[in-house]
C-alpha cells in the first residue's frame, strides 16, 4: 500500500480506482486489481527530508553536534564527546 500526501494522481492509475473513507482516513481501493491501493497520509506525519524535524533550543544542539561530527569525519578520527567539546570552543 503507498501512502502519499495527495491522492490524486493515485487515484488515476487504474480505471477501477475508487476514493473511500474509512475509520477517518482516505483510501483508494480496486477491487478488481487489488495492488492499486495507496492511503493518504496524516498531516505533519511526513517529513520533507529524511532527517526529522527538530524545534527550538534542541535543532541549536542537534546543528552543533552534527557540526563537530562532520568536523571529526573529516580529520578521520574517532569521535568523542571530548573532543566534540574542543571543536564547540573555535
Amino acid at each position: 500500500m503507498k501512502v502519499a500526501n495527495s491522492l490524486r494522481s493515485l487515484k488515476q492509475r487504474h480505471r477501477d480506482c475508487r476514493v473511500v473513507r474509512r475509520k477517518g482516513r482516505v483510501y483508494v481501493i480496486n477491487k478488481t486489481q487489488r495492488r492499486f491501493k495507496a492511503r493518504q497520509a496524516e498531516a505533519g506525519h511526513l517529513p520533507v527530508s529524511g532527517r526529522p524535524r527538530i524545534e527550538g533550543r534542541l535543532r541549536k544542539e542537534a546543528a552543533l553536534f552534527l557540526r563537530a561530527k562532520a568536523a571529526l569525519r573529516r580529520c578521520r578520527g574517532p569521535w568523542s564527546p571530548a573532543r566534540s567539546y574542543a571543536i564547540r570552543a573555535e
